[in-house]
């Protein structure tokens, strides 16, 4: 995803953090690609859900987008 970067390096240049979603059911996992993600790009800001009440919680609020989801989540039907 290319951002356009202020002088900083650090912020976009609307000043906003992009914000994403991780979607997965290993903590180890979520805290590893949060790691990642914030350390290598100053601008993301990750929020963390593991599961579905958590996921849709996020989405109607809005929090974030996009999303990065385990696929192989089982969700109840």
């Amino acid at each position: 995803m290319k951002v356009p970067q202020s002088t900083d390096g650090n912020q976009p240049q609307s000043g906003k953090p992009i914000r994403i979603l991780n979607v997965d059911d290993s903590s180890d996992f979520r805290a590893l690609v949060k790691e990642i993600l914030e350390k290598e790009h100053h601008d993301f800001k990750v929020t963390e859900a593991s599961t579905l009440t958590e996921f849709e919680s996020h989405l109607a609020k809005k929090v974030s987008v996009p999303a990065i989801v385990e696929f192989a989540l089982t969700f109840p039907p």
